[in-house]
């Protein structure tokens, strides 16, 4: 079977086939071009898919995208980073386009569900992927099934405050995880403090971010430490919480943040410990295995849950 992987983000749009062990064939990868709308993303995706379709055939699409998806017909009701999608029934839209079956998810469970089947959640029931990157969010299986809720927006992490009257957030409130403990949330407390610490190796520059920052922190600047290391205390607390909730057996974290270092994972691993106080309570908590392919890898899973398929081992309840 030819299942055909499409990460759609708000820069970027990547797609191929993907085997049942998770190996990428026929990658394709484009400028999104979001601001030229919606019907000429649609056109150049459509095309992209026609034209791997014609040469290789395809059987079944699965879609990752950037927002808030509900129900079996993938309704998008949200999406910030590609606008001009809300109120899309993008299920209904790409079979009508291409004349396959396709399963769309949001590009947080995507992800998670890519890692359950051939990454770092292989041989688990209860897992969660965690994102840490512009934004937090993550994806959720529990007993085996993708948690979605009602409208599709469970695991948005990034939007559960953790500091009452904290830095306002995108969303409009105040002390969101994903206002203390982002990729843009610590480059921003970097530019603040760099106004008074001259002596940090960091220096503000055109499209300074948080991967600036982790360069010095990798270099053992005080400066990035602090910040580092006060950002993965906010999401080992919120990770803590998340534990208390879900009783997940394994985390994986993901996103251009949240593999920016090793020891950034570890020092959220030591938070959740403090609060946790027995490593009996403590899941396994590890980096994600994907890395850059795990949007289309992701996307293709999405497909594969779709039609039924499940990792070996795994019994539903």
């Amino acid at each position: 079977m030819h299942v055909l992987g499409i990460d759609i983000g708000g820069t970027k749009i990547a797609m191929g086939l993907v085997d049942e062990a998770g190996r990428v064939h026929e990658k394709k990868v484009f400028a999104s071009k979001a601001h030229l709308g919606r019907e000429s993303m649609l056109r150049r995706i459509v095309e992209q898919i026609r034209s791997i379709d014609h040469k290789v055939g395809v059987d079944v699409l699965g879609i990752g995208f950037p927002g808030t998806v509900m129900g079996k017909q993938a309704v998008i009701l949200e999406s910030v980073n590609v606008p001009g999608w809300q109120g899309v029934a993008l299920k209904d839209l790409f079979q009508e386009q291409v004349g396959k079956e396709v399963f769309v998810e949001n590009d947080a469970n995507a992800a998670a569900l890519g890692e359950w089947m051939v990454g770092a959640g292989q041989g688990t029931q209860d897992f969660v992927y965690l994102t840490i990157s512009t934004g937090i969010g993550a994806g959720i299986l529990s007993q085996g099934k993708l948690i979605t809720g009602v409208q599709g927006y469970a695991g948005e992490l990034g939007h559960t405050i953790l500091q009452k009257d904290g830095p306002r957030c995108r969303c409009g409130n105040h002390g969101c995880w994903e206002a203390l403990a982002s990729g843009p949330a610590m480059a921003r407390s970097a530019r603040v403090s760099l106004e008074q610490d001259k002596s940090s190796l960091m220096r503000i520059k055109k499209n300074f971010g948080a991967k600036d920052v982790f360069i010095a922190y990798e270099a053992h600047d005080q400066l990035a430490t602090e910040i580092v290391e006060k950002a993965a205390a906010w999401s080992g607390l919120g990770l803590y919480n998340l534990i208390r909730t879900l009783n997940p057996e394994r985390i994986a974290i993901g996103g251009g943040v949240g593999l920016g270092s090793a020891r950034f994972v570890e020092k959220i691993k030591e938070t959740v410990l403090l609060y946790a106080r027995s490593p009996l309570l403590m899941p396994e908590i590890v980096p994600a295995h994907l890395k850059d392919e795990a949007g289309i890898i992701g996307s293709a899973c999405v497909a594969r849950y779709g039609l039924g398929y499940f990792p070996q081992g795994v019994k539903l309840l």
